[in-house]
């Protein structure tokens, strides 16, 4: 399987999450969505917008989902 087949499968078995939690929180269930921490963004690379300063983390923001990535580079000694 392709890199690019896996990204669609995770970015389609996201979707269907969002929409399972929709559901849910139509229904009146006690979901919460917006707080729960996510731990990745299966969005392809195009998606994300580089907001690393010079010197500083990795920074980046998904277009797609909102997910926010800050990743500390390692130190050069």
């Amino acid at each position: 399987m392709k890199e690019s087949e896996r990204r669609m499968i995770a970015t389609v078995l996201f979707a269907a999450r969002a929409s399972v939690d929709a559901a849910l929180m139509a229904l009146g269930e006690n979901v919460d969505v917006e707080k729960e921490e996510k731990e990745v963004c299966a969005h392809p690379m195009e998606l994300r917008d580089n907001l690393t300063e010079m010197g500083g983390p990795l920074e980046w923001r998904c277009r797609a989902c909102g997910f926010h990535s800050i990743t500390e580079q390692p130190t050069e000694e």
